[in-house]
């Protein structure tokens, strides 16, 4: 009888846990899942296992199997690639704002290019080993196009500045010049110049 009593305090105790584990994962999937900033988790090695519907919105589509955050060419070619291998020593690590295309990956993935600002952080296991690499993106694509289009408008004004200052100070040169030959002929002078 009591043999048959732990059991069953065993078992509630087991069901219990199972439950509270099954809430805990429920509640970190929707803090993946609801969460606003595109959201990647990899394996150890940088290969993509899931990410949540904030990276599909962002990139359109997942990474073909063969890729991996550790060697990936985009990153690489903008010179990324050793401050990325920082997170395997358990770093966390801020990209640089970097622009990004999938289609440069593969001419099959959507041509979509974003500018990313990314941070990219290890999961250590009990034993401190890198069991996981998450990567969250904030899409700064609008963002950096409002920068690109502020920037065009200050070149744009400074050239007209320069334009209508250059031709000031030629106006004044050219009256002065005036003045000059005006009183070498014997004559008054024309115009105040400071």
């Amino acid at each position: 009888m009591k043999k048959k009593a732990r059991k069953s305090i065993k078992s509630s105790e087991h069901k219990k846990t199972q439950k509270e584990i099954e809430i805990a994962r429920k509640y970190i999937d929707d803090i993946i899942n609801l969460n606003p900033y595109s959201i990647q988790i990899c394996d150890k090695d940088g290969y993509h296992i899931r990410a949540n519907q904030a990276f599909m919105d962002l990139f359109k589509t997942f990474p073909p199997p063969e890729w991996s955050i550790l060697n990936d060419p985009i990153l690489k070619k903008a010179g990324h690639q050793e401050l990325i291998h920082k997170v395997k020593s358990g770093k966390v690590v801020e990209l640089p704002e970097t622009w990004y295309n999938p289609h440069d990956l593969s001419p099959k993935l959507p041509d979509k290019r974003v500018c990313l600002s990314s941070v990219i952080f290890s999961i250590l296991n009990p034993d401190e080993e890198v069991e996981n690499i998450v990567i969250m993106h904030n899409d700064i694509t609008e963002l950096k196009k409002v920068e690109e289009k502020l920037k065009e408008r200050v070149d744009r004004a400074e050239r007209f500045h320069k334009v209508t200052v250059d031709r000031e100070l030629r106006m004044v040169e050219l009256k002065q010049e005036i003045n000059s030959l005006l009183e070498k002929l014997g004559q008054s002078r024309k115009y105040e110049v400071t």
